[in-house]
């Protein structure tokens, strides 16, 4: 038990949060050094007292043996101690730093046979997110849905928003009545994260053949309140046990099994309305998908942060999806005029700070052309009606950023 024992136990001293844990530890170094004093003192008194026997000699050796083996358990449980006080500075860290962070912290574990989405998943899988809330995330997967099913395409709709906008809107504008004692029906995105869909998969189906705006084929993986703190307990037992199930890749496993990619009863195409902020299920999303969509508005304040969200879903991509590819960045919620017709000076000054943040992401990036202008009809069919057959303009919108969007994923 030499200088380095002390070292690492003035280390630990500084940790208030170790002080309990190191007392119930330094017991057994107390105990262990009165025992040596002990036996010392009953087999070499003081004074001209006659030389101790081999017996003796034996039983002193005997616990000097006892008291190295306490030590050397003392310096183990220092180390560990020091591992776990570690393994705390790194998580708070991460907390106080960056989000994504804290989602880097354990080493990947994917479940055997895992391999990236790009290189093996047959439909298509769009993530739609960005860090910004109110930008128009839900409007452009509802009006994608659309113009994908218009092409043909079997379409999943996954809602991984706790405040089930998407959900809400697509479950209206289909005339589904979902009554109280099947609530459940609202918050199977649960499923997914926690992976038990891939033994009990469910979705709603959003047929509707009444008014004619509805989808006929697509499904929806439905969200609702429950979702933030399922996913929040989920986040909180895999940070604690690192070493468990990688909940990760949860929704990639479900994606990448048969419910999803049957070429006769799977999808063609799935988009994924990304909460906004890196939860379980944003981060499950950016590590299940094959591609990534992040609209924005084009103001200064909305454009500054598509490049600190690139830069963060980078840093998650080279550590658990290197395979995503950035299928550009959509202006949203820009102002109304003739389509085909230029934005305006601020619009453009706001494309000029999109295209800092973009070099974010290290890899090919596009801003693309077209965008999804703020129009009346868009606003008043809000969680009515699917906003593709809010108008013939609004429509004509999704179609021109549908087609550049397949142009770009090869679709």
């Amino acid at each position: 038990m030499g200088a380095g024992f002390f070292e690492r136990l003035f280390q630990l001293l500084q940790h208030e949060g170790s002080w309990i844990p190191l007392a119930v530890v330094l017991s057994t170094a107390i105990t262990t050094a009165l025992s040596i004093g002990f036996w010392f003192g009953r087999y070499f008194p003081k004074g001209n007292g006659p030389q101790p026997t081999d017996s003796i000699v034996g039983a002193l050796n005997a616990q000097i043996q006892v008291c190295t083996t306490h030590a050397s358990e003392l310096e183990e449980k220092l180390d560990e101690a020091l591992a776990r006080e570690a393994k705390n500075d790194k998580l708070h860290e991460a907390i106080l730093d960056d989000e994504s962070e804290l989602w880097r912290l354990h080493e990947p574990k994917p479940p055997a046979g895992y391999s990236i989405p790009i290189n093996v998943s047959r439909p298509k899988i769009i993530v739609i997110a960005n860090n910004k809330g109110g930008v128009g995330k839900t409007t452009l997967t509802a009006g994608l849905a659309a113009y994908f099913e218009k092409k043909k395409k079997r379409v999943l709709l996954i809602d991984l928003d706790y405040q089930g906008s998407l959900t809400n809107w697509m479950i209206r504008s289909a005339d589904i009545y979902i009554p109280p004692n099947q609530a459940y029906r609202l918050s199977l995105a649960n499923k997914l994260i926690d992976g038990t869909a891939k033994d009990h998969w469910q979705a709603e189906v959003l047929r509707n053949g009444q008014n004619g705006h509805g989808l006929a084929n697509a499904q929806l993986i439905t969200s609702d309140y429950t979702l933030t703190q399922f996913e929040t307990k989920l986040m909180l037992r895999w940070l604690r046990n690192g070493a468990e199930q990688d909940v990760r890749y949860n929704l990639a496993e479900i994606l990448l099994g048969p419910y999803v990619q049957d070429k006769m009863d799977g999808f063609d195409i799935v988009l994924i309305d990304a909460p906004p902020r890196l939860t379980t299920g944003a981060i499950g999303a950016l590590v299940a998908s094959t591609h990534l969509v992040v609209p924005t508005i084009l103001d200064p304040l909305s454009a500054e942060t598509v490049g600190s969200f690139l830069r963060q879903a980078w840093a998650l991509r080279g550590r658990l999806n290197p395979g995503l590819e950035l299928a550009g960045v959509v202006g949203t919620m820009t102002p109304a005029r003739p389509l085909g017709q230029d934005l305006g000076v601020p619009e453009q000054a706001a494309l000029g700070i999109v295209n800092r943040g973009i070099r974010e992401w290290q890899a090919s990036t596009h801003v693309f052309n077209a965008d999804i202008q703020d129009i009346a009809a868009i606003k008043n069919c809000a969680g009515r009606e699917n906003p593709y057959f809010s108008s013939g303009k609004a429509g004509d919108m999704f179609d021109a950023f549908g087609d550049e969007l397949g142009g770009r994923i090869s679709l």
